[in-house]
């Protein structure tokens, strides 16, 4: 049954609000940190997961490539001004796929990790959650018509502060629908695109922008189908909703953002579980 686009835009919000809170909590951070000169940038997104009872981070294989360009730490973090840790060790790599997993480091002591906590941030002081492996979705088929959601850090939103001495990010949600790449590399039977139009667009506070955020940062965030199209508006909620891909590119002139499927990840993931 065809819909409106108010309909569409309406069922667009509701999903990204029910989502962006549902999904916080199993966000991380990327970051490059020179702990000599307590300065940093933001790498990209990945999300805590939680593999045969150790957490790992999954994200794009090409963040940490980026961050070993330069000295200093990789580190990571819930945002919004909380205590970066080290990285551990790297488990996975596929570079062609485009995705990475590293386990979670130990957590050093107050002080050890300085980028100074924001202690006055509810925010920064919650604990993470790690993503069960059972919410990552069997396969990606099927997705015409349902709606995609993303939930990571951009760029725009993360800066260092001098004074601080640390980094404050803060997340950016999006909710939408399938897409169209013009890059010559993507192979639909491995990628994913999803319509990431910069403007005209509302932001997730539902204020009209003239453009929006540019998605750099966003990489390594995982996509998600919430399932909306087989559930009416009152027996849908976030539970339904599975991870269908890892986002890798923008591409932008297409106006979409690239997402390796969840076969690809599954397969990855398959070098853990063994």
């Amino acid at each position: 049954m065809d819909i409106s686009l108010n309909q569409k835009e309406q069922i667009l919000k509701e999903v990204r609000a029910s989502m962006a809170g549902a999904t916080l909590s199993y966000l991380a951070a990327l970051y490059k940190c020179d702990v000599q000169n307590l300065t940093g940038r933001l790498l990209g997104s990945g999300a805590y997961l939680s593999i045969g009872g150790q957490t790992y981070i999954l994200t794009a294989e090409h963040n940490f490539r980026e961050g070993e360009k330069t000295p200093g730490l990789i580190v990571h973090s819930i945002g919004y001004g909380a205590r970066p840790e080290p990285v551990g060790k790297i488990v996975v790599r596929e570079a062609p796929a485009d995705i990475a997993v590293c386990e979670v480091g130990p957590i050093s002591k107050q002080g050890e990790s300085d980028f100074a906590p924001n202690d006055g941030n509810a925010l920064a002081r919650r604990r993470y959650e790690a993503l069960p492996i059972e919410m990552l979705a069997e396969n990606s088929d099927d997705l015409d018509g349902d709606v995609l959601f993303v939930h990571g850090f951009v760029g725009e939103r993360s800066k260092f502060f001098e004074m601080a001495k640390g980094i404050i990010s803060q997340t950016f949600s999006y909710a939408t629908f399938l897409g169209r790449s013009s890059y010559a590399w993507f192979d639909p039977r491995i990628h994913l695109a999803v319509e990431y139009p910069t403007e005209g667009q509302e932001d997730e506070f539902g204020k009209k922008v003239s453009k929006m955020p540019d998605p750099n940062g966003l990489s390594g965030s995982v996509l998600w189908r919430a399932n909306r199209k087989y559930y009416g508006l009152t027996d849908w909620h976030p539970g339904l909703a599975r991870v269908v891909g890892i986002v890798t590119h923008w591409d932008q002139p297409a106006q979409s953002l690239i997402a390796t499927r969840i076969e690809a990840v599954h397969a990855a993931l398959s070098k853990i579980r063994q």
